[in-house]
Formats: structure tokens, C-alpha cells, sequence
């Protein structure tokens, strides 16, 4: 998953995310924690936004000295990671407004309706 790539949105969905103008559902600040924390917490917020139905969250993470923040510079392989990946859809570099270099929208997948015993098996996934 690239920053800025949206395949699989539609666009004008992506146009309002990248402007800034998709609504925000939570905004989680990293500043301040370690890197495992910082994973865990974006891990559980994505989780719990993924199963109440929110599609959008800003992500902030800082941008450290000169640009070269730890936790932004790790933001990208933690959405790639299957354990987070599996609830984003799409993320991008957030407006000034919201944080500009130093944060990130990140929109979450849909969860899809698949049945009972499809759904639990989707809950149990461990990647």
C-alpha cells in the first residue's frame, strides 16, 4: 500500500479524504509514546473503528526533527503490516488544517456483511 494511492475507492470518496473534507470518526495522537506502543495503539484503533463502522481517521504522528519523525517514518510499513492492513482501505498525508507532514488520514475498509459463520471466521483471522 502506497501514500496517496487509492485503487479500490471511488473518486470522489478519494477526493474528500486527500482535501480533507471526509469526516473524521477519531484522531489519535502518537506524540509521546514508543514505537510498540504507538503500533498497538494504531492497531486497536483501527480494530475498533474497522467494527463500529467508522471509515476515517487522523493519525497523527509528528514530524519529528528535520522531517525525519520515527513513528511517521514507520506509519507506512505498519499499514502494510497483515495485522493493521487488513482494515485500511487507502491513507494519505493530512491537509495543514489537520496536521499537514506530520499526520495522516487513514481510511478504513467497510466491514462487509457475510453471514454467521463467514463473519466469525473473518473475526478470527490472526493474519
Amino acid at each position: 500500500m502506497q501514500c496517496g494511492v487509492f485503487d479500490g475507492v471511488d473518486a470522489a470518496t478519494a477526493k474528500r479524504v486527500k482535501r480533507g473534507a471526509y469526516p473524521i470518526a477519531y484522531r489519535l495522537d502518537l506524540h509521546g509514546m514508543h514505537r510498540s506502543q504507538a503500533y498497538d495503539a494504531l492497531r486497536e484503533a483501527l480494530e475498533t473503528a474497522y467494527h463500529g463502522g467508522e471509515r476515517c481517521l487522523l493519525v497523527i504522528t509528528g514530524k519529528g526533527r528535520e522531517g525525519a519523525g520515527v513513528l511517521r517514518e514507520e506509519l507506512p510499513r505498519w499499514l502494510d503490516d497483515p495485522a493493521v492492513s487488513r482494515y485500511v482501505l487507502a491513507y494519505d498525508v493530512a491537509q495543514v488544517k489537520h496536521g499537514g507532514q506530520g499526520a495522516f488520514y487513514v481510511l478504513v475498509k467497510r466491514k462487509r456483511a457475510l453471514g454467521k459463520g463467514a463473519e466469525e471466521r473473518n473475526d478470527d483471522w490472526r493474519g
